[in-house]
């Protein structure tokens, strides 16, 4: 079943009310009296949501008017059912709740944090939300859209996510990932930063996940037996990011899926994190990016690769990057998307 088929018509003059008529084949041709029965009789709304319709489907329209005797016919409108209306926001925006809608299904992603430069640890995926909210038709409700954090450079870490709002409802900017020069230990943030490689005796602790998960932990120089550590993953809405293995960096934790929004985000995931920079020692693996639009690590040499940058408007954490010389790859924009009827989201 689909969410539904919103109908509108301006009213020219005044009408006492109003008859909906739908068919599978064109109607343009017919005249009232040979149109199939109606489906809804004496609306007195300029709007109607049809909800018996079947996903994919073509469906056919009129309206009748009727004004005392006098009926006059609406030239017809063709629409294919969908499962819900989605409404996607990129940038700052307001919201304006249609008439007849009481609850809305939404999701806020944030941005994602940057990955760490110098075998840097990935970057955390921006806080993510997910839930129905009761809503006043004609309600006005601001909308942030939160910008990806910048990658670290010269050895540091990267920078934080910046928020994103559906009214009083915040997603957290995701935490960035900590480099292996300063600032080793991943960030706070919507998911945690990976903490990145360290010099120094002990782990380099990824960052917390205040809505969703941590960031593994970085290595350090002398665990990993070579002069080529490597950088924890990124925390993801939907897993923690893999610890440092020494030659392997860890791997960004993953996103959430929303089938219902496979035609967004990376392919309907949202809020992956970023992948650890790996070393130059013969072997040593870049963390991989979690899926949900975060960015993969890069490696120092042996050939260099350089870190990726989240997919935008995922909310993906930018992968680490291997070589201080190198900036770790950016956290990708977050998104705002507003479903109604609600239940098509979470289900």
């Amino acid at each position: 079943m689909a969410g539904g088929i919103r109908l509108e018509w301006a009213q020219f003059g005044h009408f006492d009310s109003f008859d909906v008529y739908r068919y599978i084949t064109s109607m343009a041709d017919m005249q009232l009296h040979e149109l199939p029965e109606p489906i809804v009789t004496e609306l007195t709304t300029m709007f109607y949501i049809d909800t018996s319709v079947s996903t994919g489907q073509s469906y056919f329209y009129k309206v009748a008017a009727h004004r005392g005797s006098t009926t006059e016919l609406s030239d017809e409108v063709f629409v294919v059912a969908s499962e819900a209306f989605i409404n996607v926001f990129t940038a700052n925006a307001t919201f304006t709740v249609p008439a007849g809608v009481t609850e809305v299904d939404v999701l806020i992603v944030a941005g994602g944090g940057g990955g760490g430069s110098r075998q840097g640890g990935g970057g955390g995926a921006g806080g993510l939300i997910a839930r129905t909210i009761s809503v006043t038709p004609s309600e006005t409700i601001s909308i942030t859209v939160g910008q990806g954090g910048l990658g670290g450079i010269n050895g540091g870490r990267g920078q934080n996510g910046k928020n994103s709002s559906f009214g009083s409802l915040v997603a957290i900017g995701g935490g960035g990932g900590g480099g292996r020069t300063t600032d080793n230990t991943g960030a706070n943030g919507g998911s945690g930063g990976g903490g990145g490689a360290t010099d120094f005796v002990g782990a380099s602790f990824g960052g917390l996940g205040a809505q969703g998960a941590d960031g593994g932990a970085g290595v350090t120089q002398e665990i990993s037996l070579t002069a080529f550590p490597s950088g924890g993953g990124g925390g993801g809405a939907g897993g923690a990011g893999g610890a440092s293995t020494g030659l392997n960096a860890g791997n960004g934790g993953a996103g959430l899926y929303f089938p219902i929004l496979n035609m967004y985000g990376d392919d309907g995931y949202f809020a992956g994190g970023g992948g650890g920079g790996a070393g130059g020692a013969s072997g040593q693996v870049l963390g991989a990016t979690g899926k949900g639009g975060g960015g993969a690590g890069g490696v120092s040499s042996s050939p260099q690769v350089a870190p990726s940058h989240a997919l935008a408007n995922t909310g993906g954490g930018g992968g680490g990057s291997g070589i201080a010389t190198t900036p770790g790859g950016n956290g990708g924009s977050g998104v705002v998307i507003v479903l109604f009827p609600s239940g098509q989201l979470l289900s």
